[in-house]
């Protein structure tokens, strides 16, 4: 099973066979240039294709120096798509740069192209980078491996990027084989955000104030130094050509220097263009992706429709009488088809068009879990949103011992899955425990290739007081997020009254505004909202809140999963670890004082001192030792709970591949039930007609299935 899309870009002069590679990897028929000719004026994206399992997107991006567009053209074209992308929370997972190794040298225009390159990408994305260089002989000429060398040796080449983490590699045979062996080469790469996405959506520069714009404006400020160095050589040289009434110099210069100062106004007009911004390009691409989801929502109302229509259909049909039954069958069988077939195409052709199977591949279902104490509402957050009836408990019994998925439901066109995790200060399970099973949780969906888009964190605002189990669980929750992930955490305070009370207000204010509550994870980037209402509008209200964020790698599942981290060395098993030890001991304190009162009592003969002290004692060391066992267990670490996950991943996957094949062994059933119908008549076409109908909603479940079990 596919999780997610790897998108990758392609950059490199015009004429280095970026849309060539996009071709032979994707199998699409990208128009091909040549060499003196560009073809790709904008960018453009491929079918979408599998490798090794996973989706791949390839987008084709225009070369600089283009015949007919000026650079800033190209690099406000460029910005557009990539900022474009970024804010609808798509990153790149790797950047393919392609260089002919057939050019004796490098021309000025290649190093000015992989100058922009660079400030495109910035330091931090290099190592997302692979710069492929191709068109070789077939063996390499020794020429050709000379320049390579040059190339990736020269500073003035690819040497600095190459030691900032890029990977140069070569491209030896023109055909899919060879693109796909280096697309490879990033499938496991963590998505990156490139340093123009960075300037442009996080810190809000203008284009022309970007690393990759000031670039292009150097190259045409110098240019434009040239030219005017060039007017003064050329005013001398008419000069001389009139003192010596060389009629045919002075046409000559003439022409040039007409030729020279239509190129200059260009020159001026192309910087002007840069500083204006671009947009212009923005506004565009954000139509097309808001074009695309909002065909893409009334495409799912149609075929909603459909099947609503479809539904009715087959119930009249087995009500009806045999005069009008073969004309309902028709109207069945036309309904089956539209409900199968593609939706109609648009003519978009960019990478989020509804019109393209690129927007079904990227709509993979948004994960989001739900954190909190016992009893804060978890459970009938999950039930709202997703319209699910799982138990819910008490304050006083918890009903969730374990990571439960919500059904698949949709927001906004979007689809959704919801993680109940289960509370800490469970009834039954030891806070360890419930660590344990939500870091195997974690991990083991993160090693499956699954993250999380969002946390919703859970606080009564009924509690008069953050209790001891709330502010613990909420440090847990932030050390499993870590900062870089806290801008994806929504803290939800619920059970409001209504109207709030001043009480539950001032609770509001203090937990938003205290260190010790909720306001470092606010500066770090979390939103803090309420939720007012026990209903489905409410919790769809809160999750809409994450929808444009990316997914993203949580701190414990990059110390276990990445940095191969015990778990006992994790923050969070830290954070517990010395809440543990700390009540341990109290308790041990606690033990050596209810000891020494009984030593006294036994001294006074205090015949009821001693059954209290006993009594108190005998508790005290039971809970003493449960602390004990607690902390021996956490440093046993989570293997246990990770098998246990692991088991229910293959069966889920098991169940999805017997679900598959049952599936396509009722396509094949009912195709060959329809022949028989076909040639039926009566009541034998009748029960076929009926069987077919049983079979056709089986199919259907199966279809709309797909997703019920993501790790489970």
């Amino acid at each position: 099973m596919t999780r997610e899309v790897s998108l990758i870009a392609i950059f490199g002069a015009t004429g280095t066979g970026k849309t060539t590679f996009v071709n032979d990897a994707s199998g699409g028929k990208l128009r091909v240039g040549h060499q003196s000719h560009a073809c790709t004026k904008d960018v453009e994206r491929s079918p979408v294709f599998q490798l090794d399992g996973r989706n791949v997107v390839l987008f084709d991006t225009p070369g600089f120096d283009d015949t007919n567009l000026p650079d800033t053209e190209i690099l406000k074209r460029i910005a557009a798509f990539l900022t474009t992308s970024y804010q609808n929370g798509f990153k790149l997972t790797g950047i393919i740069y392609l260089h002919r190794i057939t050019d004796i040298r490098v021309s000025g225009m290649s190093r000015r192209t992989f100058g922009v390159f660079r400030k495109l990408c910035g330091k931090t994305s290099l190592s997302n980078v692979l710069i492929v260089t191709n068109m070789w002989d077939d063996p390499p000429s020794a020429a050709q491996l000379d320049r390579e060398t040059e190339l990736r040796e020269h500073p003035d080449f690819f040497q600095p990027a190459l030691d900032q983490g890029a990977t140069m590699v070569r491209r030896t045979h023109m055909n899919s084989k060879s693109a796909h062996d280096i697309i490879r080469i990033l499938l496991n790469k963590e998505p990156t955000i490139m340093q123009v996405q960075h300037e442009l959506v996080n810190e809000k520069k203008q284009l022309s104030d970007t690393g990759a714009g000031r670039e292009v404006q150097r190259e045409l400020i110098e240019a434009t130094e040239r030219h005017n160095a060039e007017m003064k050589t050329l005013k001398s040289d008419m000069e001389e050509a009139l003192r010596e009434r060389d009629e045919q110099t002075q046409k000559d210069l003439a022409d040039w220097q007409k030729q020279a100062e239509a190129v200059e106004k260009q020159r001026q007009a192309d910087l002007e263009s840069l500083k204006k911004g671009f947009n212009e390009e923005q506004v565009r691409w954000r139509k097309q992706v808001e074009d695309a989801r909002a065909e893409r929502e009334a495409a799912m109302a149609r075929q909603q429709a459909i099947r609503d229509e479809l539904e009715e259909a087959r119930r009249r049909q087995q009500e009806a009488s045999d005069h009008h039954r073969q004309e309902l069958q028709e109207k069945v069988a036309e309904l089956e088809k539209r409900i199968a077939a593609k939706p109609d195409s648009t003519g978009n052709r960019y990478f989020l068009a509804w019109t393209s199977d690129l927007m079904t591949a990227l709509m993979v279902p948004k994960l989001i879990a739900l954190f909190g104490a016992t009893g804060t509402g978890k459970t009938t957050f999950v039930n709202d949103a997703s319209n699910a009836s799982f138990e819910v408990g008490d304050q006083l019994d918890s009903c969730t011992q374990d990571v439960i998925q919500s059904p698949l439901f949709n927001v906004d066109g979007h689809p959704i899955i919801l993680f109940d995790t289960p509370g800490f200060d469970d009834t039954e399970l030891s806070d360890t425990e419930i660590l344990k099973r939500i870091t195997a949780f974690l991990t083991t969906s993160y090693e499956q290739g699954y993250k999380l888009t969002g946390v919703i964190y859970l606080h009564r605002i009924i509690d008069v007081r953050m209790s001891g189990v709330s502010r613990r669980t909420f440090k847990i929750l932030r050390e499993l997020c870590g900062k870089d992930s806290l801008s994806n955490v929504i803290i939800v305070t619920n059970m409001w009254s209504d109207p709030p009370t001043v009480k539950q207000i001032k609770n509001e204010s203090q937990l938003r505004e205290s260190p010790k509550l909720f306001q470092p994870a606010i500066k770090a980037g979390a939103r803090m909202v309420r939720r007012s209402h026990m209903n489905t509008q409410s919790a769809h209200d809160v999750i809409r809140y994450l929808l444009d964020k990316p997914p993203v790698t949580m701190q414990i599942q990059r110390q276990i999963v990445d940095n191969q981290e015990g778990f006992y060395t994790t923050n969070a098993a830290k954070v517990l670890s010395e809440e543990l030890v700390e009540a341990e001991q109290r308790h041990l304190k606690e033990i050596q004082r209810l000891k020494g009162e009984l030593h006294k009592a036994k001294e006074e003969n205090d015949a009821q001192a001693q059954d209290e002290l006993q009594t108190c004692l005998r508790e005290t060391l039971v809970e003493s030792t449960r602390l004990a066992k607690e902390i021996r267990a956490l440093k046993e670490g989570f293997e246990a709970e990770r098998l246990q996950w692991e088991t229910r991943v293959k069966a889920a996957e098991a169940a999805r591949l017997e679900a598959e094949k049952r599936q396509n062994e009722l396509a094949e059933e009912i195709a060959e039930l329809r022949q028989q119908a076909a040639n039926a008549s009566g009541e034998e076409r009748r029960r076929l007609e009926n069987a077919i109908s049983e079979l056709l909603k089986k199919l259907e479940a199966f279809s709309s299935g797909q997703w019920s079990c993501i790790v489970m």
